[in-house]
């Protein structure tokens, strides 16, 4: 091995084990809520300093309680920032939440599912919308065209948000 490849074997090995201390962890995590400068970043950074984590991680974001795109996004991402943190003290156990989560959405998209399979007969649906759902199958269909159910489960796979 070159010695050029072996000083960026060496610099990628020490890069990947490596780990910044807790005041620039703090730091960066208070610059990043401080350029976001909405109530919901401060209401973000004073319950991560005051290891709040718990209540953090509670927070949720609402589209619906937005007028402003751009209000809406910067207080999405404060509220998301953190979220994933494996720094974070908490109470509760993140592997029974993650399955939790998971199969909560698993029904949720079950439910769907269901409803698309006949949107006349759905009480959510609206007469304007079916017909854009049924154009939109067909389109689907075109593409796919005879896609046989083993190629579908062989292509398929988790997305990165299931981890556990």
């Amino acid at each position: 091995m070159s010695s050029i490849k072996r000083r960026n074997a060496d610099r990628l090995a020490s890069a990947k084990h490596f780990r910044a201390g807790a005041s620039v962890t703090d730091v960066t995590i208070f610059g990043y809520l401080s350029a976001l400068g909405t109530p919901r970043a401060l209401s973000v950074w004073l319950l991560y300093s005051n290891g709040e984590h718990d209540q953090l991680l509670d927070l949720k974001c609402h589209v619906n309680d937005y007028l402003d795109g751009y209000r809406y996004r910067c207080d999405y991402l404060a509220t998301e920032y953190l979220s994933k943190s494996t720094f974070l003290s908490t109470s509760f156990d993140k592997t029974a939440a993650a399955y939790s989560k998971f199969f909560e959405f698993e029904a949720l998209c079950h439910d769907t599912n269901r409803r698309f399979l006949n949107p006349r007969l759905d009480s959510k649906s609206y007469e304007s919308s079916a017909w854009l759902l049924s154009a939109t199958k067909r389109k689907i269909t075109l593409i796919l065209n005879d896609l046989s159910a083993d190629e579908l489960f062989q292509g398929g796979n988790w997305g990165p948000g299931v981890s556990t």
